[in-house]
């Protein structure tokens, strides 16, 4: 996930809305309809990326009508630039629910992350995160 994410933050959700945009998938000849949701994170640190970066705005679809990500929460994201069409090459969490990593106090929530210990300390977690940027960069 560190390789596919253009910029990976921990920051707070402070906004987040429907964007009024639908998106109808017909795969397998049924058809699901699909909300766009805007959020609005508040950069609190960089790990991947600009490191001026204070505030990102993600986007992410969802079949109910409630997001998915929800204001006041706290967590590591991996973002890149979705390449998908209906998109349009906006920033959203790479890997789906993987890429917003759940921050309680001082552990990390990796549920989704194949081949990762279920919680951890968050300190570990970041350094773990640290140790795969350098290595891209060398």
């Amino acid at each position: 996930m560190v390789r596919e994410a253009e910029l990976i933050v921990i920051g707070t959700v402070v906004a987040n809305e429907r964007t009024g945009e639908k998106y109808i998938s017909r795969l397998n000849g049924s058809k699901q309809e699909y909300t766009f949701y805007k959020a609005t994170i508040e950069v609190e640190s960089i790990l991947k990326g600009d490191p001026n970066m204070r505030e990102i705005t993600i986007y992410q679809f969802n079949t109910s009508v409630d997001p998915t990500i929800h204001v006041g929460e706290r967590d590591i994201f991996f973002i890149a630039k979705d390449p998908r069409e209906f998109f349009k090459g906006r920033y959203s969490v790479v890997r789906g629910y993987a890429g917003m990593v759940r921050i309680v106090q001082d552990w990390v929530e990796t549920h989704y992350i194949r081949g990762e210990s279920k919680e951890q300390k968050l300190e570990d977690f970041i350094h773990k995160i640290r140790d795969l940027v350098g290595k891209k960069a060398n």
